[in-house]
């Protein structure tokens, strides 16, 4: 336990050891993002005055940036493993390559866990939203159904991962993925106005039950009782069998690329 916090240390540092050698980079992408829930916000408060759906719309677009990392950052890792000719590397060494990604992509979370911090400090001042945190709502609740979620994510992370150890790059099915998720899951859109093949689509990822747990825990949940209802129980089946999907998609392609010997190559 303590060598799996150790790795995970060591990549926090390493990726905030990043951060300070190109801060420039960095800064212009949480501008970035914060543009975009500027004018996702604004077009929301266009649309509706009450606190708490503004609420459950941060919240969905938290979900979401969460969302984006897990999908997008395991395949990057991978990808930049393999351009950098350090991949093969990485098999040869004691642990296993899962638990090593497991280690990169829980640090990843974190690192992305001040960057949203900062983000929605900026649209709290922007928009007057220090009300928001005041709402008599179990916050409990809400932790929970976002830590579900990220084992969720974690797993279609892995699934993406054994895609881009086989295809190299695969960055173009992570964002498809997101943007799926982002349009087509009642966040931006009514559930109700999006076509019933997305919409299937979208009950097929942990992100759409995880916002229909939430917005049950925002309006009826008090206590940590409350959460255990249909949304939640559907939000922890589909996390865990995509963590299962995860696991097999990601110890196949191993097998695969070990055969063909193409781990080394990019």
């Amino acid at each position: 336990m303590n060598k799996f916090g150790n790795a995970i240390k060591a990549e926090f540092v390493n990726l905030f050891g990043d951060f300070k050698s190109y801060y420039l980079n960095y800064i212009f992408y949480n501008i970035n993002m914060y543009l975009l829930f500027l004018g996702l916000f604004y077009g929301m408060e266009k649309q509706s005055k009450e606190s708490i759906e503004i609420l459950y719309f941060l919240i969905g677009l938290i979900l979401w940036w969460y969302t984006t990392t897990a999908i997008q950052s395991v395949s990057i890792i991978i990808q930049d493993e393999a351009r950098q000719g350090t991949l093969e590397q990485i098999f040869m060494t004691k642990s296993k390559v899962g638990q090593i990604t497991l280690c990169k992509l829980i640090a990843n979370y974190l690192f992305e866990t001040l960057q949203i911090i900062f983000v929605i400090l900026l649209c709290t001042l922007s928009f007057g939203l220090a009300d928001l945190f005041k709402l008599n709502i179990s916050y409990i609740n809400l932790l929970i159904n976002i830590l579900m979620t990220l084992v969720g994510l974690c797993g279609i992370g892995y699934a993406v991962a054994g895609l881009s150890i086989i295809y190299k790059k695969a960055q173009a099915v992570a964002r498809a993925t997101s943007n799926v998720i982002l349009f087509f899951s009642g966040l931006i859109l009514p559930i109700t106005a999006v076509p019933n093949i997305f919409r299937y689509i979208a009950k097929a990822f942990p992100f759409y039950w995880s916002m229909e747990s939430i917005n049950q825990s925002i309006y009826n949940s008090k206590t940590i009782l409350d959460l255990f209802n249909r949304s939640f129980g559907m939000l922890t089946l589909v996390s865990l069998i995509w963590v299962g999907v995860g696991i097999l998609t990601f110890n196949h392609s191993i097998k695969i690329v070990k055969v063909k010997g193409s781990i080394s190559h990019y």
